[in-house]
């Protein structure tokens, strides 16, 4: 355990060595030699699955930090480049053991986020494209050795007097002639993305002939404020789609609220909605495309699309009583409680909804998302079936039900907007 140096409590003119404790602290007083009350040494672990990449050290460049640090530090510039990996989302380290009396060392590289995100899968299969990637952006660079146009960042610069691009440049030229990864169709280079995932699913689209939508488009509500910046937009058919990695939309309690508040004023402003996580777009593509190519044919064709009847029913949440009686008062076309049954067979429970205009209110338990990214995708995926079967999902964080921002809410979907 850290702990500041010894120093005397001049200003209370109390004598003796204190560490900058308040008064009332039951150690402040602490003497190493004679109190076991503060730990003076505690090192903190956690346990949890993700993946990683290996990569074993030749005892010739095991022997060179230098070389090392480079190495590691230009893959990391080179998921940077190709998947938009932000700089604490992938990390590494050097392991070094003893086998058979000799010294093995290996690079290993980690996911940071629990369960994975699926760049270090990437970069196993792409190594030869992001070695060319790496070696066409090192060689461009005008700088000797290493600067902030290429290796140097922020976040590496205890160990900015290692970095030679220079001991590295061959082993990349060799790593592009082998075996070449996927083809992968080039993406428009007119398009923005702001992360790996989004990329592949613009990719996604490409591939699967849909039309392509416009990127990172400021939406805005029919006043004119801003209401955010979405990944997707299909403007003539008032579809938005956001594409959302686990890391940055469903760990901090605080953003998750955040962005519910957005996502209702965009279904409130006309826009349906679509929500796909990594998991989705990486591991059931033809599900997405699916979705994705029944919403624009809705849209586009006035096709009927999958039905979704409200079931009428008691309200199963009881400490939103106070709440949905608010909003029914507010707007007497809601009605409390019950169901809609979905064409898949599911069934979401509501607090109110108004037949009549398609509208359902679902409560969001926010703590439950950041505990389990199962019950997380989940949701999402039955809110994308709901809007599927032409209905306007509106999302109440469970903090909000009795607050000022629950009111709030009210009033907006009370006025429609």
């Amino acid at each position: 355990m850290w702990r500041e140096p010894r120093r005397s409590d001049e200003a209370s003119g109390e004598r003796g060595p204190v560490s900058g404790h308040l008064p009332t602290c039951a150690v402040r007083t602490w003497n190493q030699d004679e109190d076991d009350r503060v730990v003076s040494a505690l090192h903190l672990r956690a346990n949890f699955q993700g993946d990683i990449v290996e990569v074993p050290l030749s005892p010739v460049v095991a022997q060179s930090p230098e070389w090392v640090e480079t190495f590691a530090q230009a893959w990391l510039m080179g998921l940077e480049l190709e998947y938009y990996v932000r700089p604490e989302e992938i990390r590494f380290f050097r392991r070094d053991w003893q086998e058979n009396g000799r010294l093995c060392s290996s690079l290993v590289f980690y996911d940071t986020m629990p369960g994975g995100t699926g760049y270090l899968k990437r970069m196993v299969q792409d190594v030869p494209r992001l070695a060319e990637r790496i070696t066409a952006h090192l060689q461009e660079c005008t700088c000797e050795r290493a600067c902030y146009r290429c290796l140097k960042d922020y976040w590496n610069q205890r160990v900015h007097g290692l970095l030679d691009k220079r001991l590295v440049l061959r082993t990349f030229e060799a790593l592009v002639a082998a075996a070449p990864g996927p083809e992968r169709r080039p993406l428009d280079e007119t398009a923005r993305f702001d992360s790996f995932l989004e990329a592949e699913f613009y990719r996604l689209l490409a591939q699967n002939g849909l039309p392509l939508p416009t990127t990172q488009r400021v939406i805005r509500d029919p006043l004119g404020r801003y209401i955010t910046r979405a990944d997707f937009t299909y403007e003539r058919e008032r579809v938005v789609i956001l594409t959302d990695g686990r890391a940055f939309h469903a760990q901090d309690p605080v953003k998750i609220v955040a962005d519910l508040d957005r996502r209702n004023d965009l279904a409130l402003a006309g826009y349906r909605l679509l929500e796909f996580t990594y998991r989705d777009v990486a591991t059931n593509p033809e599900g997405v495309v699916e979705i994705v190519r029944q919403v624009l044919a809705g849209m586009q064709r006035d096709i009927p699309l999958p039905a979704a009847e409200w079931i009428p029913g008691p309200l199963a949440f009881a400490e939103t009583r106070e709440f949905v009686e608010s909003l029914c008062q507010n707007k007497p076309t809601f009605r409390s409680g019950g169901y809609l049954n979905l064409p898949d067979g599911r069934s979401l429970p509501l607090l109110a909804a108004d037949p009549e205009k398609r509208q359902a209110l679902v409560l969001v338990d926010v703590d439950v998302w950041t505990q389990d990214a199962l019950c997380w995708r989940e949701d999402l995926a039955i809110h994308n079936w709901t809007r599927l079967a032409g209905w306007q999902v509106i999302r109440v964080p469970r903090v909000w039900v009795g607050s000022r921002e629950g009111q709030e809410l009210v009033k907006k979907v009370a006025r429609g907007g």
